[in-house]
């Protein structure tokens, strides 16, 4: 379920709150977020999404453009939702499958899944960010008993181009690969005074302490 679903069409979406929301158990609960979005143009602007439990936000054969967004402390385990547990799956805050996503100035912090990118995920998507920032992401949160953080890429995991902008990660935390970013294909950019600071994987891994790629990249 969804507090808000849209297949088709234009998404305007402007000065809003979402908080405290959870989702509700159902069969493949692996697809679908709070706001589930497919097949849309949508533009997203200052709104915040804090403390939802089953992702934030997925978008799905769309094109995307947010700007001065805030995602805190948003969560998604697909096993609370009624899916299953898949290393490829993610993104406390968004997910996004063959779309593309341009975002200026907007802020995740404290956001975590299980699977891969604890704030965002991106499968075959292209990532573009300008003067964004990535604080505190990838640490379960302290309530979850079997899940110390997300698999890979504490901030995000793309599977797509990756250009970061003036942007600033940081404190982020993976259990096995890329404690910040994981790439996986695509252009990997970062650019004008990107940062990437004080990332960790969990003791006993080597998989890329800040940034883990095995596609081209430009630093």
């Amino acid at each position: 379920t969804a507090a808000l679903r849209m297949d088709g069409g234009t998404l305007l979406l402007d000065d809003s709150r979402l908080t405290d929301v959870v989702r509700l158990p159902v069969p493949g609960g692996n697809d679908g977020a709070v706001i589930d979005v497919s097949g849309t143009y949508a533009e997203v602007s200052n709104t915040t999404m804090s403390r939802t439990l089953g992702r934030a936000a997925s978008f799905r054969d769309s094109t995307v453009t947010t700007a001065n967004l805030v995602f805190d402390d948003n969560w998604y385990d697909p096993r609370d939702v009624g899916g299953s547990y898949d290393p490829a799956d993610g993104g406390g805050a968004m997910y996004l499958e063959h779309s593309v996503w341009a975002d200026e100035g907007s802020t995740f912090r404290r956001n975590s899944a299980v699977g891969s990118g604890g704030a965002v995920r991106a499968v075959a998507s292209d990532v573009y960010v300008l003067d964004g920032s990535f604080t505190d992401n990838g640490d379960a949160p302290s309530w979850v008993a079997d899940v110390e953080a997300v698999d890979r890429g504490g901030a995000l995991s793309v599977d797509g181009e990756l250009v970061l902008d003036a942007t600033y990660v940081a404190n982020s935390t993976a259990a096995l690969q890329g404690g910040s970013l994981f790439h996986t294909s695509g252009l990997l950019e970062l650019a004008n005074a990107t940062q990437v600071l004080q990332s960790r994987l969990l003791p006993g891994n080597q998989g890329g302490v800040a940034i883990h790629s095995t596609a081209a990249g430009e630093m």
